[in-house]
């Protein structure tokens, strides 16, 4: 198989910011007055649906989406530039360009600081285009295959997804069956939670994908 297109969660596969995301967490629950969870309570629970992981924690109905994403674009606006690509990311992003792979990203960065840090990171121009603010994964990988089918004949057969969350994964492939799908460790969720959802390929770096696109892999590895 010869991959044409590339989707790839942003935080946690190709920028190493749990740190900078936990921060922006404990900040959120400072703000409503509730103890924060430990880091490893936030890495295994959060997900793309990240409105049901503060409910479950307390938080009051009148918390919106809005209202804790503005907490968080505040905190993120003073520390954007803490954080850094994941070890190998610019390598895989150079490779997809040079194979004429196509690379889109599925990220809840707000809009502003996401376009800055690519900019800022050099690599705005490895990346054709990116969903964000989706209600769910389902929600941003459909935009992004909705967007690519005119530029790929065949998304859904070529199509390698990355993703550091069980939840992510399992979004993947309920809902798009044709998508290979990588499971990538050292991000958000334990290699566990990575394993449950069992993705096509388990790798521990952004690099390693290189040699999927590479052999052209069909799956069940890792």
């Amino acid at each position: 198989m010869n991959y044409e297109l590339v989707i790839s969660d942003w935080d946690g596969v190709l920028l190493d910011s749990l740190a900078l995301y936990y921060r922006a967490v404990e900040e959120i629950f400072r703000e409503y007055g509730i103890k924060p969870p430990s880091l490893e309570e936030y890495r295994n629970n959060i997900s793309p649906d990240f409105m049901q992981f503060y409910k479950e924690r307390g938080f009051p109905p009148s918390a919106t989406s809005q209202g804790l994403n503005a907490i968080r674009k505040r905190y993120f606006e003073a520390h954007w530039q803490e954080v850094q690509l994941r070890a190998g990311a610019r390598e895989l992003l150079t490779f997809c360009n040079r194979s004429k792979i196509i690379v889109f990203l599925a990220t809840s960065e707000v809009y502003e600081i996401g376009l800055r840090r690519f900019n800022d990171l050099r690599i705005r121009h490895l990346i054709h285009g990116w969903a964000r603010g989706g209600n769910s994964r389902y929600e941003d990988l459909a935009d992004i295959l909705a967007c690519a089918s005119g530029i790929s004949r065949n998304v859904y057969g070529a199509t390698l997804y990355l993703d550091d969350t069980g939840s992510g994964i399992k979004q993947a492939k309920s809902k798009h069956l044709r998508l290979k799908t990588v499971g990538v460790n050292g991000g958000f969720n334990s290699r566990e939670a990575i394993e449950a959802a069992k993705p096509d390929f388990i790798v521990s770096s952004p690099h390693e994908v290189i040699v999927i696109l590479e052999r052209g892999q069909v799956g069940n590895e890792g």
